[in-house]
């Protein structure tokens, strides 16, 4: 295994959250731990952890009660994802992202910017984004989806 890896929000709330798939990102970063893998992500990192995480201090008409999530547990939650994760990059992971967007026909650049990390980096990208990683995986052989760590599906929370 790489002694360094990129990991976007969707993955990292999963250590956190439980969701479907949670259980295998939180044997992934169980694994990299024990390697002493160093764990990546770009700066816009901590917006995307805050916007998923605030999903759940507000709520939805499909999300049930007890899913919801106090401001404070929300922020508690939010200190141990960014103690994990080391936030990484310039403005050249943005022009990269730009090139990328415009090669990929994609229309943001924040999923990008993980891209133009892990490239920088050469390492793997790890995505639980389904969207994201069939949008791009045929283009970039870095690209990680949960689906394809091992273990059978589950749901854990840290």
């Amino acid at each position: 295994m790489a002694a360094v890896v990129v990991v976007d929000s969707c993955l990292a709330v999963k250590w956190v959250v439980e969701q479907n798939h949670s259980s295998e990102a939180l044997d992934l970063l169980e694994n990299w731990e024990t390697q002493g893998v160093r764990i990546l992500a770009p700066p816009i990192f901590p917006s995307e952890v805050g916007n998923a995480l605030l999903k759940y201090v507000r709520g939805d008409s499909v999300m049930r009660p007890e899913d919801r999530l106090s401001l404070q547990e929300a922020t508690a939650l939010f200190d141990a994802v960014s103690g994990i994760v080391n936030i990484s990059g310039d403005a050249s992971l943005i022009a990269r992202a730009m090139e990328l967007c415009l090669r990929w026909h994609r229309p943001s650049v924040y999923d990008a910017t993980f891209v133009a990390l892990a490239e920088r980096e050469e390492c793997d990208l790890w995505t639980a984004d389904s969207k994201f990683f069939h949008a791009v995986h045929p283009y970039v052989s870095l690209l990680k989806h949960i689906q394809d760590h091992p273990r059978s599906s589950g749901s854990a929370s840290l």
